[in-house]
């Protein structure tokens, strides 16, 4: 692309940027202010960085195909993103798995990507983000995982310190893969590992497996005060990942299509997609729809999940942050998925939780596929969710 190409796309994105800017009244009414005035345990300054985000995965890992055009992150902040969320395969930095020039690699690109956003005026946070090799030890050898990801926080470590506290962030481990008990005892040890490592850095951590709300809820925070406690939301599972394609055969969501939100168990288009199902042989996918259905889906349903979550960080203390949500966009309706983002943004705003959508333009993501530009409809969901929340929102 030419510089006068980029330039003309660049005036053009922030116009229209600037005509998508929704009016402040349209936000929740005190977001992301509710952390400064509900006496947040970390820093306002830093839970405002966290506030609107966006995952780009393998940014790190494959800079020279993986990285975002400058024109459409400067949109996306214009528009009001402020973090994004990088993904780092944690076996490139584990001496199991990975060699010494494969780590000083990875960890050059980590500089490299943190150094440009945080000159561009972006808050970033490094996920620790193993893949399925780590996974499978991480429960058969619980002990030999945690020295791994110690091994791993200690050469992160020696990256991110160089970078503004404000601005750069710690999570800890994506998505543990051991159980509950285990990742108990575990996490205050790697959680005061990395704050050795890490002294001034605020750090991220979840509950295990898919760190759900319920999950989150039967924790005890940890005594350190500088921590975020983050959540994934996909709920319902058979909306957000209807007609997943990475999933071994037999997959019950896989076969799904047009599931809508929100929706009952008595709606005809739930009925007649149940009956086909059935006659197509995918019983368990029929009754996977039909056994989450027992719950209305709907956003008063998201929002009393959120209110749980919001229960939790106020009688912990500690802030909270939904950092992965996202319906894949391969078969769902769009109008739906952004009905249910929209619901997810407002239920966190509502509830005083920052919120990093997962993810930036792949099959989650929230670029148009033609344009490659932001997908006018998902801004909606996410800077005015009011707009696109129920059946008279004009979509």
């Amino acid at each position: 692309m030419s510089g006068r190409t980029r330039s003309g796309l660049a005036a053009g994105l922030l116009a229209l940027a600037a005509a998508l800017l929704p009016a402040p009244a349209m936000a929740a009414a005190d977001f992301p202010g509710c952390f400064a005035l509900e006496g947040s345990s970390v820093p306002a300054n830093r839970m405002a960085a966290l506030s609107r985000g966006f995952n780009v995965p393998d940014w790190v890992e494959a800079p020279e195909t993986r990285t975002p055009d400058p024109v459409v992150l400067d949109h996306l902040q214009l528009l009001g993103m402020r973090h994004i969320r990088l993904p780092v395969n944690g076996e490139l930095v584990m001496p199991r798995f990975a060699s010494e020039a494969e780590t000083a690699l990875t960890l050059e690109s980590l500089r490299s990507v943190l150094a440009r956003l945080t000159a561009n005026g972006w808050a970033a946070s490094v996920d620790l983000h193993p893949g399925r090799r780590f996974s499978e030890l991480h429960v058969s050898d619980p002990d030999a995982a945690e020295a791994e990801i110690a091994t791993a926080w200690t050469r992160l470590a020696g990256v991110i310190r160089d970078f503004p506290a404000d601005a750069v962030f710690a999570e800890l481990l994506n998505e543990p893969s051991a159980g509950e008990a285990v990742w108990s005892e575990q996490m205050p040890r790697l959680a005061a590992h990395l704050r050795e490592v890490l002294p001034e850095h605020t750090l991220i951590v979840g509950p295990s497996g898919a760190q759900r709300i319920d999950q989150l809820v039967r924790m005890q925070p940890l005594e350190d005060p500088n921590v975020v406690y983050a959540v994934h939301y996909y709920d319902p599972m058979p909306f957000t990942h209807q007609g997943l394609t990475w999933a071994p055969p037999g997959d019950p969501l896989a076969p799904l299509a047009a599931v809508p939100f929100p929706a009952t168990r008595n709606d005809p288009a739930v009925v007649s997609q149940i009956e086909a199902l059935k006659a197509q042989g995918h019983q368990r996918s029929a009754d996977l729809l039909d056994r989450t259905l027992t719950i209305d889906w709907n956003a008063a349903m998201v929002a009393r999940e959120f209110a749980l979550l919001a229960e939790w960080s106020r009688k912990a203390g500690r802030p909270t942050l939904v950092n992965e949500f996202g319906v894949l966009r391969f078969v769902a309706n769009p109008t739906d998925r952004a009905r249910w983002l929209a619901a997810v943004v407002d239920a966190a705003e509502t509830n005083c939780t920052a919120w990093t959508h997962w993810d930036f333009s792949d099959g989650f993501g929230l670029l148009d596929d033609l344009t490659r530009l932001p997908d006018s409809l998902i801004v909606r969901a996410l800077f005015d969710p009011a707009s696109v929340g129920g059946e008279g929102d004009g979509l």
